[in-house]
């Protein structure tokens, strides 16, 4: 008898060694199909065509075309046709008919392939000559081997020694150098040196495109290792260089951006590139191991989170306002016997809901509790739950949305909570603070003197530490050139820096902001071989403020830009029902925003940088409203700034650079065909 050939359909559907993952998963499809065709009410008669075609799903049979089974594909028979069902109802009852047969067949293709690899390629062997027992480092006359205690594989009760080496440099681990930075600083060299954008004919890709690819291809790559094994802080950012290298020379721009703009956060007007350096810090400090309110039925109670410091957000404000709440209702009088014994405590922030409700039934582990912002005053709210005073039960928090137009009780209370919050910041005398609840951190806490005790993720708070410190270097020149404490604060928008099909702008923003705009006047300091006068024929020096500001040759892209953003911020305005008087003044900041006046900061205009002057103040409109109204105004000027900036930067080298005549004196006459003379005269 000859041996059937061991092709892809003989391991899935013929060998008998998968017989019994076929058998299971029939069974388990059976069950699952019966079910979903008993929930429809699908008749007797049909549901027996299903489970007919399901018994024969995994085997070669009449059911399948050609009698040859293609379940391993993801592939399964047409279904029986339905009958007796309307017709939406017949055809989503297919569709999760399909998807069930479609998960199974996957599901166990998948297994049947990972099995034949076990017996294909069996486990090495545990044991290896090579192994390392302990890495020691700085110690005296290290031994040659250890003896490690272990049990044996087939006895469990019987104890083995293994005679093991030891190692005093560096180990090998997942294929990668532990306790040896330069070789794998180099090995993170050779992997950036040959990495290469993709090379589009005649095209570009804009700049948040390659951050993508950055992210995707380069960086995803450098992580793993950077977990394993750091470098040191000198080789990351040499590596940094070298990946802002590549970016630069895929633009062709004259001058180098700055490398640490390129990296920086949307916040500091960054361009949120991957930063080598920082994931290495991150990797290493790894390796080492606002305002609430409170209401009752009888008083309020307002404080403010300056022991918090900078570390406090809006979780803190929520989860004490909880915490006050609960002191304040095991401090009242025990209620009447026919009001509820536990009270009922709102809240708008439902994640605090969540994380008490889990942690009340089911206590976190201790990991759980390392990775939660806040979690001293989890720790501490769940104690109050758990520990009610006598004879005083603990409340029950519910959730209530928050910023509704609902009059239920629940919803008006929370807004008089958020005016109350939100009236006591402007307070000539502030609230008390709240005390810090040292008792129920844990026994180890990151401290910083800036922010205080620090409660969230190391690997998250750190690189907003190290943004800072980049940005306020005294060697990180942009921050001179774009003096952000002076003009307004809020983040750009994200669209033009990292989701734009097509970002010139931000890619002359980078330049701008590093001051590496090649002007006449930026040539000549450098090279003196031009004349730093604006080639328009002004009798300026050819600064980047003159070319985006003053240069009358550009001065109609600035009053179309003006004209636009008026329509704009009008339309804007006047949808919020803003008052009349507050109107003029954000449209008398327009009208001056692309030129030099008293609305800027020196009175210099810088919108070129995707700055704009300090918002005027809007009063007489709820908190929330206001700050949603802001940041939509706030948006809407810099995305105008940096797209005239790009307008004015183009027509610019145009204009030094103009683009080469399509004439040509070699060109060769060729006779045309008759025939083809009506094209060229039409």
């Amino acid at each position: 008898m000859s041996t059937p050939k061991e092709t892809v359909h003989h391991v899935f559907v013929s060998c008998p060694v998968y017989r019994s993952f076929r058998q299971h998963a029939t069974q388990t499809l059976i069950t699952e199909t019966s079910r979903i065709l008993d929930s429809a009410e699908v008749p007797l008669l049909i549901c027996r065509s299903f489970l007919q075609v399901v018994r024969c799903l995994f085997e070669d049979g009449p059911v399948w075309p050609q009698s040859l089974s293609r379940f391993y594909l993801g592939l399964t028979p047409p279904l029986p046709a339905l009958t007796g069902l309307p017709g939406a109802k017949t055809s989503r009852l297919l569709v999760r008919i399909a998807h069930t047969w479609h998960t199974s067949c996957i599901r166990l293709a998948g297994r049947i392939w990972a099995e034949y690899k076990r017996r294909v390629r069996p486990a090495p062997s545990k044991k290896n000559n090579n192994a390392v027992a302990a890495f020691l480092r700085n110690v005296p006359n290290p031994p040659s081997h250890l003896q490690v205690t272990s049990v044996h594989p087939a006895q469990p009760d019987i104890l083995v020694q293994h005679d093991l080496s030891v190692s005093t440099s560096h180990i090998e681990f997942l294929r990668l150098s532990i306790n040896d930075p330069s070789a794998q600083y180099h090995k993170l060299k050779g992997l950036i040196s040959s990495f290469d954008f993709p090379s589009l004919q005649n095209f570009r890709l804009p700049l948040p495109a390659l951050r993508r690819v950055l992210s995707q291809c380069l960086v995803s790559k450098l992580r793993p290792h950077l977990a394993y094994q750091p470098i040191t802080e000198t080789d990351a950012v040499h590596l940094d260089h070298l990946i802002t290298a590549k970016v630069h020379e895929y633009f062709s721009f004259p001058f180098h951006f700055n490398s640490t703009l390129l990296s920086l956060p949307l916040s500091l007007h960054g361009f949120d590139f991957p930063s080598i350096s920082r994931l290495n810090r991150v990797a290493a400090v790894n390796g080492l191991l606002l305002t609430f309110s409170s209401i009752s039925h009888s008083s309020a109670l307002a404080m403010n989170l300056d022991c918090f410091r900078t570390s406090a957000w809006v979780y803190h404000g929520e989860t004490y306002g909880l915490i006050a709440s609960t002191i304040h209702q095991y401090n009242l009088p025990s209620p009447p016997s026919h009001l509820p014994s536990s009270p009922t405590l709102y809240t708008d922030h439902l994640n605090s809901s969540r994380i008490v409700s889990s942690a009340l039934h089911l206590p976190p582990l201790p990991h759980q509790w390392s990775s939660l912002p806040g979690r001293s005053l989890y720790r501490w709210l769940l104690h109050l739950l758990q520990h009610s005073p006598p004879p005083h039960h603990p409340p029950n928090i519910i959730y209530t949305p928050a910023h509704t137009n609902s009059s239920s009780t629940p919803s008006t209370v929370n807004a008089l909570a958020d005016r109350l919050a939100s009236g006591s910041q402007h307070l000539q005398i502030w609230p008390p603070p709240a005390p810090l609840p040292t008792f129920f951190m844990d026994s180890f806490m990151l401290y910083s003197p800036n922010d205080g005790y620090i409660e969230t993720s190391i690997s998250s708070y750190l690189p907003s530490v190290l943004t800072s410190a980049a940005y306020s270097s005294p060697d990180f020149r942009p921050a001179m050139t774009m003096l952000l404490p002076f003009h307004d604060q809020h983040t750009p928008p994200e669209h033009p820096y990292l989701r734009a099909s097509s970002a010139y702008s931000a890619l002359v923003q980078l330049y701008a902001r590093s001051d590496q705009l090649d002007t006449t006047y930026a040539r000549f300091r450098r090279f003196g071989n031009v004349s730093p006068m604006c080639i328009s024929g002004c009798d300026a020096l050819e600064t980047v403020h003159h070319v985006f500001v003053s240069c009358p040759v550009y001065r109609s892209f600035r009053q179309h830009a003006t004209q636009t953003l008026i329509t704009e911020t009008s339309r804007i305005l006047d949808s919020a029902e803003v008052p009349l008087l507050i109107c003029r003044s954000f449209l008398q900041v327009v009208r001056c925003l692309f030129e030099d006046g008293p609305v800027w900061p020196q009175s210099l205009s810088r919108f070129y940088l995707g700055l704009t002057p300090p918002l005027p103040a809007l009063t007489g409109l709820p908190g929330a409203k206001t700050s949603r109204l802001l940041v939509r105004i706030a948006h809407t000027w810099h995305t105008s700034c940096i797209r005239l900036a790009g307008r004015i930067w183009a027509e610019y080298k145009r204009r030094v650079r103009p683009a080469p005549s399509k004439k040509n004196n070699n060109a060769v006459a060729i006779d045309l065909p008759s025939f083809l003379s009506p094209i060229l005269s039409s």
